[in-house]
């Protein structure tokens, strides 16, 4: 890319055609179509999800689940980092939560996730609760997930941060 050219990102909710390649996409990014997270499973394909595209090829993607109060980041992914996609996708989601008067935006990663942690903290959110060796919970149900991660990092602990819409 020339220096002073911007690549324009645009974003759009994923819709039923789009479902075979999240579920593609979410393989390669992540080892399965599986993702487990505090004890539960997620199937990404199934769940509402926002496509970045560039040039209308997809190029991130962040799935969500959302209830009455709250929207749940389940995964977030990026094919080029420091492009400011994985911004924009979150921004997305926190715009939505507001438009929806909700009281946060949430969501879980693991210890080892040192780049997930400096990237959802910069964007505002705080580390609010500690799940010592939740990881090993969520082998159980998906044995693909690794021993290790980011540095060799042995993979144990689920770490919950929120961007809060309302004051407690």
């Amino acid at each position: 890319m020339s220096a002073g050219k911007t690549v324009q990102i645009t974003l759009r909710e994923s819709t039923t055609q789009d479902q075979s390649w999240i579920k593609e996409f979410i393989r390669a990014a992540w080892g399965a179509e599986l993702i487990v997270v505090h004890g539960d499973k997620f199937y990404p394909a199934e769940l509402n999800a926002i496509i970045a595209e560039r040039y209308g090829i997809p190029v991130g993607l962040a799935t969500y689940f959302i209830n009455t109060t709250s929207i749940e980041v389940v995964t977030l992914n990026s094919l080029t980092s420091g492009a400011g996609i994985g911004k924009k996708l979150i921004q997305s989601l926190i715009n939505k939560a507001k438009n929806k008067a909700m009281e946060r935006v949430w969501l879980i990663t693991t210890n080892d996730n040192t780049s997930a942690l400096t990237f959802y903290q910069k964007m505002g959110f705080h580390i609010i609760k500690l799940y010592p060796d939740a990881v090993s919970k969520s082998r159980e149900l998906k044995p693909e997930i690794p021993l290790t991660g980011e540095h060799g990092i042995p993979i144990r602990d689920e770490i919950e941060l929120e961007y809060r819409l309302t004051k407690h």
